[in-house]
C-alpha cells in the first residue's frame, strides 16, 4: 500500500529492498505490472532473476567484492559466469594434468638417477682393471663414458629440481 501512495504521488525515484520477498505469485505479477508502467527511476536490489529481467534496463553486480556495470540481462550475465566457471575448471583441470605429469617426470627421474648413479660406480670400478689402465686408449674411453655419465645426472638433477620448486609454488 505505501508504494501505491509513494507512486501516486508522482515521485520520480523509487528504491527498493528485495521488492519481491514475501510476495505470492500474484503479488509479484501486481508488483511487475505496477512498475512496469511508473515512469520514473528505479533503484531496486532483488536476486529474482525474472523480475531483474523483467524491469532493469541497467545492473550493477556485485560480486566478490567487486562492481561492474552491465546493460545486459540476466541470461547474457548468467550465461558468461556460466562460460567463465567452465573455463576455470578446464584450467584447473588441465593444471592438475599438468601438475600430475611434473610429479610423474619427477618419479622417473629419481629412477633414472639411481640407475646412472650405480652405473657410474661400475665405470669407476673399471679403472681399476687392469685392462683398462694398461690401455691408455680404453682408459680414455672409459673417462670419457664416465664424463657423460656426470653430464647426465647433473642434466637430470636440475631437471628434477626445476620440477620440484614448480611443485612447490603450486602447493
Amino acid at each position: 500500500m505505501a508504494l501505491v501512495k509513494l507512486m501516486l504521488k508522482q515521485d520520480n525515484l523509487l528504491i527498493l529492498d528485495e521488492p519481491t520477498n514475501h510476495l505470492d505469485i500474484q503479488g509479484k505479477e501486481a508488483l511487475e505490472k505496477a512498475l512496469e508502467s511508473y515512469d520514473g527511476t528505479m533503484i531496486f536490489v532483488s536476486h529474482d532473476r525474472y523480475f531483474i529481467d523483467k524491469l532493469a534496463s541497467d545492473i550493477l553486480v556485485i560480486k566478490d567484492g567487486n562492481v561492474s556495470h552491465t546493460e545486459k540481462n540476466m541470461q547474457e550475465i548468467l550465461a558468461e559466469e556460466k562460460t567463465k566457471t567452465q573455463a576455470k575448471k578446464e584450467t584447473s583441470k588441465e593444471s592438475f594434468q599438468s601438475l600430475k605429469r611434473m610429479k610423474n617426470r619427477q618419479k622417473k627421474i629419481e629412477e633414472e638417477l639411481v640407475v646412472l648413479s650405480e652405473d657410474l660406480e661400475l665405470q669407476r670400478e673399471s679403472r681399476f682393471d687392469p685392462d683398462f689402465y694398461h690401455d691408455y686408449e680404453k682408459m680414455d674411453t672409459l673417462n670419457q663414458v664416465i664424463d657423460d655419465i656426470h653430464n647426465e645426472i647433473k642434466h637430470l638433477e636440475e631437471e628434477w629440481a626445476q620440477i620440484a620448486e614448480t611443485l612447490e609454488e603450486n602447493e
